[in-house]
């Protein structure tokens, strides 16, 4: 194949020309065409990954029950309670890929952190939109993506969990978003980066000034949101204060007693466990 070929194969392919079509026109072999294509990308990956660029954005989505709360300065929730048990809203590597026959076989999903199911996941409930789950998905060369998954308590604590960067196809990824958005009937909303950024970036620092650190798991994933301007501003909190809902996986006797050293007494409001609010 020529150099001048190659040039042809890659203007045609930023003009989104399926491979098939690109072979009619410059009278190639389908096959050919696509592997110029994924050198091409694999090169493209290689330059971005030497001078410590991010990817670029595939598609970030998050669950459309948490953006009422956050995009509306004053807001008074109301909703009625739906129990909805779930086992999980991140994806464990073992049964994904069972479902999955078509997993690029380029990548191998060891990362320990999907082998079971992320505990501070459970028992969500899409009635009271106090959480958010954001998935930030990039482009990682041809037919790969590399995803981080974010678990927010936009009213209180902040990240309560992350994973990733994983690296999947994206027939897997498909899956990925259905099992990860189970728990919220009310569907998911993609949303652009700098979004993605405040809401993750702007509960932890909420939390922050509450006396609360994200979870573990949010360091290895923080890089993959880029760097935030600080913009836009979100509303966290619920109508103005702090409002702990207690997690099975909480300690909640530790963080009912950093809300009273942080905000005071009578400043917050709380579930825990089953009882009722305060």
């Amino acid at each position: 194949m020529t150099p001048e070929q190659e040039q042809a194969i890659a203007e045609l392919r930023a003009q989104n020309v399926a491979p098939k079509q690109i072979a009619r026109r410059l009278g190639l072999r389908p096959a050919e065409v696509t592997a110029v294509i994924k050198a091409q990308a694999e090169q493209i990956t290689a330059d971005r990954a030497a001078a410590g660029e991010l990817y670029p954005i595939y598609q970030i989505l998050v669950n459309k029950s948490c953006l009422p709360a956050l995009l509306s300065e004053s807001k008074t929730i109301e909703s009625e309670t739906i129990d909805i048990e779930v086992e999980t809203a991140i994806a464990p590597t073992s049964e994904m890929d069972e479902d999955s026959d078509e997993v690029d076989k380029d990548f191998d999903d060891t990362d320990e952190d999907f082998d079971e199911a992320d505990e501070d996941f459970d028992d969500i409930e899409d009635s009271e939109p106090g959480f958010a789950v954001v998935v930030v998905a990039r482009q990682a060369g041809f037919n790969r993506l590399e995803v981080c998954t974010y678990l927010v308590d936009i009213w209180c604590l902040g990240v309560k969990d992350a994973s990733g960067p994983r690296r999947m196809d994206p027939i897997l990824y498909k899956d990925f978003v259905d099992y990860n958005y189970r728990p919220f009937p009310t569907g998911t909303e993609e949303i652009s980066l700098e979004l993605a950024q405040a809401i993750v970036f702007g509960a932890v620092d909420y939390a922050a000034k509450l006396g609360f650190q994200p979870h573990r798991d949010f360091e290895p994933a923080r890089s993959h949101l880029g760097q935030w301007s600080g913009q836009p501003t979100l509303t966290f909190g619920r109508n103005g204060k702090p409002y702990y809902f207690s997690g099975p996986y909480d300690d909640p006797n530790k963080i009912l007693k950093t809300l009273r050293q942080s905000v005071g007494e009578g400043n917050f409001h709380y579930v825990v466990g089953s009882g009722g609010e305060w």
